[in-house]
């Protein structure tokens, strides 16, 4: 009687793991082929931009630019115009803009000086125009500055002046101790060389109770 051959066991479960390990090693390279050819595909379809320095030479020559100041962008900030910037200022609802723009130095330092001069008590007589005298002593009657009243504005406000090189409109709030205000208009006019205040004029009925 003949003997069937059996394989042992251990070569059994062998061979089965040796098949398996080429059949994932053939899978493996058949994937790694596939997405070689996918890569090389999609590459072929791509539109690849322009190398910066081309791209460096067309800024320069659409915008005038100089090639040197692409290399940092805060040049271009250093470059701008910034003469031509108004920018904007706070407008106070009911009083004026507070753009001071348009006083020259000269303007300024009178009207400014001016409403120091009132809130001191003193000197304010000088900055007057010869022969209107008589306006800041009606402005002090009507806001109680003398006597019994309101007494001096502690601080003030100068808005945005009207007028041409002579005369200026100088739109001011004074404020007061108690919170009240008074808005009025200042007009400045020019004596030869200097500014002098020839008119105070209440841009409304008085002074307005504060809160």
């Amino acid at each position: 009687m003949r003997k069937k051959s059996v394989l042992p066991l251990p070569f059994f479960f062998l061979l089965i793991m040796l098949l398996a390990s080429c059949s994932r090693k053939a899978g493996t390279a058949r994937r790694t082929a596939t997405l070689k050819d996918r890569a090389r595909i999609l590459e072929s379809g791509v539109e690849w931009s322009d190398d910066v320095s081309v791209l460096e030479g067309r800024v320069a020559t659409d915008f005038s630019v100089s090639p040197g100041l692409l290399q940092d962008p805060l040049a271009h900030i250093v470059t701008f115009d910034f003469s031509s910037f108004t920018g904007n200022y706070p407008v106070l609802e009911g009083f004026a803009s507070l753009d001071t723009s348009g006083y020259s130095e000269a303007s300024y330092s009178v009207i400014d000086g001016f409403c120091r001069a009132l809130e001191a008590g003193r000197g304010e007589d000088s900055y007057m125009d010869k022969g209107f005298l008589f306006s800041l002593a009606l402005f002090k009657y009507a806001t109680g500055s003398q006597g019994q009243g309101k007494g001096m504005p502690v601080s003030h406000l100068i808005g945005k002046a009207a007028g041409d090189e002579g005369s200026l409109q100088c739109p001011v709030r004074l404020s007061y101790k108690d919170g009240s205000t008074c808005d009025i208009y200042v007009y400045l006019v020019k004596s030869v060389s200097d500014w002098k205040v020839n008119q105070i004029e209440f841009m409304k009925e008085g002074p307005e109770e504060g809160s």
